[in-house]
C-alpha cells in the first residue's frame, strides 16, 4: 500500500495536478463513528496522506461524504449520496443489468444504494463508487442507468485510482 500511495503521489506531481488538504484522523473518524463504518484502509490512507478529492475520474474525485452538484431534491439526493445506507450491508459481489428488469440472486433493487460511497463522476451517466460494506468490501464499481458492476480490471480504491490517473491526457 506504501508503494502505491508513494506512485501516485509522484504521478500527481509529474502531471502538475493538485489534491484538496488531506482529512485529519479526527475528521476521518468522526465521519466513520457517524455513519457506523470503517473505510477500507487504500481509500482511508488516501485520504489522510495525500489529499480529500480532487481531479480524476474524469470530473474529479469528490471529497469524503460530498454529494455531488445538482438539484437537491430528495430523489436526487437519495439516488445520487446514500450515507443514510452507507451501514447497510451491499449484498452484490457480480455486475448486475437492471434496465430489462432483470432480478439479482445477490441482493434487492433498493439494495443497491446500501454499503456504497460516491467518490466521482465518470461522464455519460456513470458514478463510480467505493464499496464500503458487504462482501465486495473495498472495490470500486461503476453504476450507471442500465445496471451496476465492478470496475474493470476489478481493484481497489488505490489500485483504480492509479489507473485513472495513468489514463489522464497529461500522462500520455
Amino acid at each position: 500500500m506504501d508503494d502505491a500511495l508513494r506512485r501516485i503521489e509522484a504521478k500527481l506531481r509529474d502531471a502538475d495536478l493538485r489534491l484538496r488538504k488531506p482529512l485529519d484522523e479526527g475528521r476521518i473518524g468522526a465521519f466513520e463513528r457517524r455513519h457506523g463504518v470503517r473505510l477500507p484502509e487504500g481509500y482511508r490512507r488516501f485520504i489522510a496522506e495525500l489529499g480529500d478529492g480532487g481531479p480524476i475520474p474524469p470530473y474529479g474525485l469528490l471529497p469524503l461524504g460530498r454529494r455531488p452538484k445538482g438539484p437537491l431534491t430528495p430523489e436526487f439526493l437519495r439516488d445520487r449520496q446514500s450515507l443514510p445506507f452507507l451501514a447497510s450491508p451491499f449484498p452484490f459481489t457480480r455486475g448486475w443489468i437492471t434496465e430489462d428488469g432483470e432480478e439479482s440472486d445477490e441482493g434487492e433493487p433498493d439494495q443497491v444504494a446500501h454499503g456504497n460511497l460516491l467518490l466521482g463522476d465518470g461522464g455519460c451517466g456513470i458514478e463510480w463508487r467505493l464499496i464500503v460494506t458487504g462482501p465486495d468490501r473495498g472495490s470500486v464499481w461503476e453504476f450507471c442507468d442500465v445496471g451496476l458492476g465492478p470496475a474493470e480490471p476489478r481493484r481497489d480504491f488505490l489500485g483504480w485510482y492509479e489507473d485513472r490517473l495513468d489514463r489522464h491526457p497529461t500522462r500520455r
